[in-house]
């Protein structure tokens, strides 16, 4: 049995895509037989509720006093070193097999801090823009797999990559579900049944400008709302969806099952893409985040999602009129779910972990 620790945050700023994925690769990691903990970072929305609930033991480090510096490295709150010392003072002294760092503010500076107390350093990554110093690296997204993208020196020679949708973390729901699918019924409601979700935190509160748009349309709509456990406007959304008799769900462990029993989605971009993707679910798409720009105007291109644009650059009457358009367009929808189903072929998250696992026993 090996120990692994993963050190991960959540935040309202953050949003919870990182821990969900982790807890992803937590469960796997747990079902091949082996020990599994986190080490997260006391921000607001910092989520450790939900790793508990899934029964993972988790250590918290300090809440920042300040935020300070530009993009991705305020969201740690304090200096890399400061976080790798408080982190080491976390591990204690139980040995470390495999540590998992998924965190756009850390690269090879707290890495090398870390080195000294763990036989392999698993990074989870996408942006591509700092080095590391990690023996694998995850960067499970479409066309991650292009030659060049971790070139110019990012990675040390011995690193071993993987790389695109082949090594996407879902979670064990999404499997199940498509699996079972023809024995689950879709949602038999009179008007368009539509899956609403903006990530964990959705700090600009795009979930009720969406529904207050869906509200005013003539047609019927029956709207399915995920809201993630760090999201503070949660009493605002939950009022609002009861004068139309809407379910609002708040951390659920089913929404694959709420995706099979949806038409349509409206949400942002990032991971969710993928789950929607593989359970069929054409969506229209509002970046929510800088880093989700590009990738949603490239899976537009591609015919996996509607974009509808960044959620700061469109107007209301705009998002309306999108949101009309994409609603009436049925075609337009089957043609996105065909191709969004079509491109999750060749699975191999087992090999990978296989790999990773028996890299620290042939030490």
């Amino acid at each position: 049995m090996l120990h692994i620790i993963i050190r991960v945050d959540a935040s309202t700023i953050i949003g919870s895509g990182h821990v969900m994925r982790c807890l992803t690769l937590a469960q796997r990691f747990h079902q091949m037989g082996h020990e599994v903990s986190f080490i997260m970072r006391a921000h607001s929305g910092s989520m450790e509720n939900v790793v508990e609930e899934q029964g993972f033991p988790y250590k918290m480090l300090p809440a920042p006093e300040r935020y300070e510096g530009d993009g991705y490295a305020s969201w740690l709150g304090v200096a890399q070193s400061e976080d790798a010392a408080d982190t080491i003072a976390h591990m204690e002294s139980k040995r470390c097999d495999i540590l998992v760092v998924d965190h756009y503010a850390l690269d090879y500076v707290w890495e090398n801090a870390l080195r000294p107390y763990t036989k392999r350093i698993f990074v989870i990554d996408d942006l591509a823009n700092r080095h590391h110093n990690c023996d694998f690296l995850l960067d499970a997204n479409l066309g991650a797999e292009q030659e060049g993208k971790y070139g110019g020196g990012l990675l040390p020679l011995h690193c071993h990559t993987f790389l695109g949708l082949p090594y996407l973390l879902l979670r064990q729901e999404f499997y199940d579900t498509r699996n079972k699918v023809d024995s689950i019924p879709r949602s038999r409601s009179k008007g368009l049944s539509v899956f609403v979700c903006f990530g964990g935190s959705d700090p600009t509160n795009e979930t009720l400008r969406t529904l207050q748009i869906l509200a005013q349309l003539p047609q019927q709509i029956d709207a399915h709302v995920v809201l993630g456990a760090s999201n503070p406007h949660r009493t605002d959304v939950e009022f609002f969806c009861k004068q139309y008799h809407w379910r609002v769900y708040c951390q659920i462990n089913y929404v694959a099952h709420l995706m099979h029993a949806s038409d349509c989605a409206i949400g942002a971009g990032g991971t969710m893409t993928w789950e929607r993707c593989y359970m069929g679910l054409p969506t229209l798409v509002v970046a929510i985040a800088e880093n989700q720009r590009e990738d949603a105007i490239l899976h537009d291109e591609m015919g996996l999602i509607v974009y509808a644009g960044f959620c700061e650059d469109i107007t209301d009457e705009q998002y309306e009129e999108t949101i009309v358009h994409f609603l009436s367009d049925k075609q337009k929808r089957e043609h996105v779910r065909a191709v969004g189903r079509s491109i999750f072929e060749n699975e191999q998250v087992e090999e990978m972990l296989k790999v990773v696992t028996a890299s620290v026993a042939a030490r």
